[in-house]
Order: structure tokens, then sequence, then C-alpha cells
């Protein structure tokens, strides 16, 4: 039987973490071609040794991107917003079977469907979602989103979060399937847009991963940022100087967390930064 031709589409390979290691694997499973909405070059270097560069830049596989990202936010948001509106490069996908969208991609996935009406009636990729979870700071921490809002713009804020939102419930109600990775993620999903989904939980690498001992050390891979809990965790272990922490990611925080082991002199906690996966499976192989 001939295997169907799939196409994934990932929103942003701005972070380097469990989501974008899942997109890979995706990807090298199914044979799939890649298509992001954005790479930041400055984090993904296609010179760069780190095992996530070169898994994106991956000569074995078609890689097709909308534009580069940049840091500015405001430019930023307005520059994806553009791409994702009216990149000729979305045609593309219309040579597909199907399309796998991972990440909050806006708008793709109506224009792909007025592109096919117009273009080629026969072409009609089926448009299957893979949520990780809907838009945070516009569901469940929109309270917290709106209080974070510089001075006078919360009404802003408030009013451009919800327009954002009903732009991605209308998006993600053109899919043919819409998949979330746990039921938690289910729950959310179906609370917030009253969509509902089929649970498919993320594959985990069980051959990769093995016991090797059992050291004094946790271990913490999780994205440096707030949603991660990352506060806490450093708290936590501030309390408990007895217990040795080994923090092995990278993300928004990291320089903030360099900066409270070095001013709180947190010898318990070690900050490895981003690590290689050979290094990784030695750190998870010999944790507690």
């Amino acid at each position: 039987m001939n295997k169907i031709k799939l196409a994934v589409f990932h929103a942003f390979f701005t972070q380097k973490g469990g989501g974008e290691k899942l997109i890979f694997d995706l990807r090298n499973n199914f044979n799939a071609d890649l298509f992001a909405g954005a790479i930041h070059f400055k984090k993904y270097d296609p010179n760069s040794t780190d095992s996530f560069s070169q898994e994106l830049f991956n000569t074995k596989y078609k890689l097709t991107y909308l534009h580069k990202d940049i840091d500015t936010l405001l430019l930023r948001l307005i520059k994806r917003f553009i791409f994702f509106g009216f990149s000729p490069k979305i045609k593309k996908l219309l040579e597909y079977e199907a399309i796998i969208f991972s990440g909050n991609v806006m708008f793709v996935q109506r224009r792909i469907k007025k592109l096919r009406d117009k273009f080629s009636a026969d072409a009609k990729p089926k448009l299957i979602i893979y949520c990780h979870t809907p838009p945070r700071n516009l569901t469940d921490q929109f309270e917290s989103f709106i209080n974070s809002a510089p001075k006078g713009l919360k009404t802003a804020y408030k009013l451009g979060g919800k327009f954002i939102l009903r732009e991605y419930i209308k998006d993600i109600k053109q899919a043919d399937f819409v998949i979330t990775n746990s039921q938690n993620t289910h729950r959310r999903l179906l609370d917030y847009t009253g969509i509902d989904s089929t649970v498919i939980y993320p594959a985990v690498n069980t051959e990769k991963f093995k016991f090797i001992s059992q050291q004094e050390f946790f271990l913490s891979y999780a994205r440096l940022e707030n949603m991660k809990r990352i506060p806490l965790l450093m708290e936590a272990f501030s309390r408990m100087p007895e217990k040795k922490l080994v923090i092995c990611s990278t993300g928004p925080l990291h320089s903030w967390v360099a900066d409270q082991i070095r001013k709180k002199n947190l010898t318990n906690i070690s900050f490895k930064g981003l690590v290689t996966d050979e290094i990784l499976v030695e750190l998870v192989g010999n944790c507690l």
C-alpha cells in the first residue's frame, strides 16, 4: 500500500523543547515534509552542532519556512500575521494528501480551503490539528495576561486577546480531525473553545532512555518559562539545600535562572543549559 503524501506544519521554531522533539519524531516516523511558520536563526543555526539545529536542517527531509523570526515583539507579531495570511508558499500545501498542524497556526487552515477551491478542486488535503494547548494567555491564563499589561493598555490587551481567540477558534474549526496530547488539554480545549477532540498521547522513545544508576540528584528538563513554574521550582530547592537539582534546558528565563543561582548562592542547583541528546540520556539514566 502506498504511503500518503504528508506534511507537518509547526508554527514556530523559536524554542528548543519537547514540542519540537515531537515534531521531528512525527516527521521522521512518517517521512513527511516539514513546514514552519517562522525559524529563529539565532537559536536554530544550520551550522550548529546541537541536536535541535541538526534535526531541523536534516537534509534527508524537505524543509519549507515562511519567514525568518525577529526579536522585536510588535514587529514579530505583525510579520507572523502577514506571512500566515499572504505567503505564496502556503499554496504548496495543496500538493499533500494530509497536513498535521502543530502549535497555534493562524489563518493557514482557512487559506488552504480557499486555495483548494480556487486552484485545484481535486486537491483535498485532510487538515489535522495536533493541539498541545490552546493559547494559554487567551484561555486559562487570560486574567494574568491582562494584569501583566502595561499601564493604560489593559483594555487593548483584553480586546486584542478576545479577537485572537475568536480567530483561533475559526481556524481550528476548519480541521477534519482535532487531536489533543492529553486529557488535560482535551478538557481545556473543550472548556474554552467548545471544540471536542481525540486524545493521542505523544510518543516516547523508550529505547533511548535506560536506567543506569540512582545518583543523588533530581532533574528538570522543562523549558525555562513561567508557564512551566520554573520560579516555583527554584524556590522549592532554595528551601531544600540538602537536595540537589540539575537543570538542563533553555528558554526565556535562561538568564534569570543563572542570576538566581549566583545571587542566592544556590550551590545545590547545577544549571547546564541546553545539553546534547547523549548527555540528556546520561542524566535521565542517573537521576532520582
